[in-house]
């Protein structure tokens, strides 16, 4: 019948399509199939180019030539999460009193019992370090003190340079690794970054609390945005800038200095923070100071209503926006 030979040539129209497809399929390479794939993230220098997080590859490519796409590896960068992590309990545990509180709740595990922190992803956890600061009043200077190197007789993690001023004008000399660790040229487009040069021979550079002045032979090197010293790393190399032992303070802001310090020396991986009265303060300021920076606002409300006022509305929650969009 006419309708039974219609079906057979809508079957055979239906496998010749998909032997077309099939064809077509094993006929594209590993590269075509890849620049298909969506940017996961990308450092600052490529930020300044336009690459941000879900842009296709081919449009990054047309961004920024120079743009080099690294293959994913969700085992290594679990691997640096659970040495962040390793390092972060240090400062969250639970002190022994309050443990036999927690031992009478039922069903949980013998780790949450311990630790004071909430992991959100690989890369981002919240601690609530109000136990570890009162005990840390009492510590001495010994247990406050670090050396850069991730463990006792290990190699320092130190620049070869030698030289702060050096690595700030992107000419150090150091042989640890002669490729850049940035993805793309760098470039200092942003005014933060800015270097000015002057006759003067030496270098002021202000950091959080104190003012360094350094040698910078024939030049002088000043930055728009606090520099910590003791953090600063090498552009070229990724290692530290300053050798020696680092000796830390007993307040909140010393403290993450001393967690940030630590996770460097533990994974080579630098990180910014934030410290507030709660876990959404303490985000928002994790993001005031990038990259390799900390910010803290205090524990009272005019200085918590100071710092969200000059939030734009998209990085706070409706909680937030509420009273501050009501005088508007």
């Amino acid at each position: 019948s006419k309708f039974y030979e219609n079906e057979l040539r809508k079957e055979r129209l239906l496998q010749q399509q998909i032997s077309q497809k099939l064809e077509q399929i094993r006929s594209l390479k590993e590269d075509i199939i890849r620049s298909g794939e969506l940017e996961s993230t990308s450092n600052y220098i490529a930020r300044r180019f336009g690459v941000r997080a879900g842009l296709p590859g081919f449009l990054g490519k047309k961004l920024c030539p120079n743009l080099h796409i690294i293959p994913l590896d969700f085992a290594r960068y679990t691997e640096a999460s659970r040495a962040v992590r390793a390092v972060l309990s240090q400062y969250a545990v639970i002190p022994s009193e309050n443990e036999a509180d927690l031992n009478d709740q039922p069903g949980q595990a013998e780790d949450s019992r311990r630790i004071a922190m909430v992991a959100a992803s690989l890369d981002e956890a919240y601690l609530d370090l109000t136990l570890h600061l009162a005990e840390r009043q009492s510590w001495p200077e010994e247990r406050r003190t670090f050396w850069p190197r991730p463990a006792t007789g290990a190699k320092m993690l130190v620049c070869s340079a030698h030289s702060f001023a050096a690595s700030l004008l992107s000419r150090c000399s150091c042989n640890r690794n002669k490729k850049s660790r940035s993805t793309v040229s760098p470039g200092l487009s942003n005014d933060s970054d800015t270097l000015k040069s002057s006759e003067a021979d030496r270098t002021t550079v202000t950091t959080t609390g104190s003012i360094h002045t350094l040698d910078a032979g024939q030049q002088n090197v000043q930055l728009k945005k606090p520099v910590d010293l003791e953090l600063a790393v090498c552009d070229q190399c990724g290692y530290l800038l300053r050798s020696g032992r680092r000796v830390f303070g007993t307040s909140a802001w010393e403290a993450v200095r001393e967690i940030r310090f630590r996770v460097f020396c533990a994974t080579r991986l630098t990180c910014s923070a934030g410290i507030g009265p709660n876990t959404l303060i303490a985000k928002i300021a994790s993001d005031w100071s990038k990259p390799m920076g900390q910010f803290e606002v205090p524990r009272s409300r005019e200085a918590v209503n100071e710092f969200m006022v000059q939030m734009p509305v998209r990085k706070v929650s409706l909680y937030f926006c509420l009273p501050l969009c009501l005088p508007l």
